[in-house]
């Protein structure tokens, strides 16, 4: 098993799409974050879907779709 990816400290742009079959239900968004430690991709992208799915749905097995980059600023 590999290591997470970690993104550095700084504003980051993000974008999720997640899709929950069992309940026929979507959410999406997009935005700017900003880290003030080292977080890994799957922490930001938890954190993330927990913020625009709320706790019920985020609980669910989901298909995910998420990116996320530095921005200009911080690279």
């Amino acid at each position: 098993m590999s290591a997470p990816r970690l993104l550095a400290p700084g504003e980051h742009e993000w974008t999720l799409t997640a899709d929950f079959p069992a309940v026929d239900a979507w959410v999406a968004g997009h935005g700017r974050t900003v880290l003030t430690g080292p977080e890994s991709v799957l922490a930001v992208c938890a954190r993330l879907l927990v913020e625009l799915a709320g706790p019920d749905l985020s609980g669910l097995d989901a298909n995910i779709r998420f990116t996320i980059k530095p921005t200009k600023e911080t690279r």
